[in-house]
């Protein structure tokens, strides 16, 4: 399974934007991968794989 060339914002569903968005900011600012967990829904699973979802 390949993610497309698309921008992760473009996957993320309207109502979970501002969550994503404050999430990433601060997994940025800390520089740190542990403890850095993320979850939102997507708005359209189709858009994330070039395989049918079986």
């Amino acid at each position: 399974m390949k993610l497309k060339g698309i921008s992760l914002f473009d996957l993320i569903h309207p109502e979970e934007m501002d969550l994503a968005k404050k999430d990433l900011y601060q997994f940025m600012r800390s520089k740190l991968l542990a403890g850095s967990v993320t979850k939102c829904r997507l708005k359209d699973y189709s858009q994330v794989c070039d395989q049918p979802v079986e």
